[in-house]
């Protein structure tokens, strides 16, 4: 079911409100389950829900249901479960920060990639600085290997996270020192 915001006030409704397309194709206030417009007005005038109508893109990310148990990283790195209750603010804190899975495997993987971003952290010979080359390291997926780039200069501020070498012998030598690390963080299993 699609969800829609209205981006300006018509008779009856103001903007901002949330709407709801039904699978028999009406639309309806979700507040109230008022109805805006039906199947027959929309599919005459499809233009409706694009020129008044934002659509609402639903989140991908899974969140426990209502007593379903579920999967967290721990501050001291150990995976432990619990059962969902929604209104302790742990859970919700959790789901905030992404730290919800719905298998121990998924939570022992985020681990992996923790530890290994740790790892190369450590290995970074400079702080981000706009305007100026910061080399860093990708996977180029199309050449399956990892590589150095310098041109995070268009990028605004950096990406959170992200070690920054002063130099590209710097990150060539980070690459070569701790390959298993970043092929963690880029989640890719080498074929053996």
């Amino acid at each position: 079911m699609k969800r829609y915001k209205l981006k300006r006030d018509i008779p009856a409704f103001k903007a901002g409100e949330i709407f709801r397309l039904s699978d028999a194709g009406n639309l309806f206030r979700e507040s109230d389950n008022v109805p805006a417009y039906g199947w027959t007005i929309l599919n005459k005038f499809p233009n409706i829900l694009t020129d008044w109508f934002e659509e609402i893109k639903e989140s991908t990310r899974w969140k426990p249901e209502m007593e379903q148990r579920y999967y967290y990283v721990c501050s001291n790195g150990r995976v432990s479960e619990y059962v969902w209750l929604g209104s302790q603010r742990l859970d919700n804190s959790r789901f905030e920060i992404d730290n919800c899975f719905q298998t121990k495997e998924e939570a022992e993987r985020v681990v992996e990639y923790l530890k290994a971003l740790a790892v190369v952290r450590g290995d970074a010979t400079k702080e981000f600085v706009k305007g100026k080359n910061n080399f860093y390291v990708v996977y180029d997926a199309a050449y399956n290997c990892l590589v150095v780039k310098d041109k995070s200069y268009y990028i605004e501020n950096g990406i959170f996270g992200l070690p920054y070498f002063a130099t590209e012998e710097d990150a060539q030598r980070s690459i070569e020192q701790h390959r298993n690390e970043w092929l963690t963080i880029f989640g890719v299993k080498e074929e053996e």
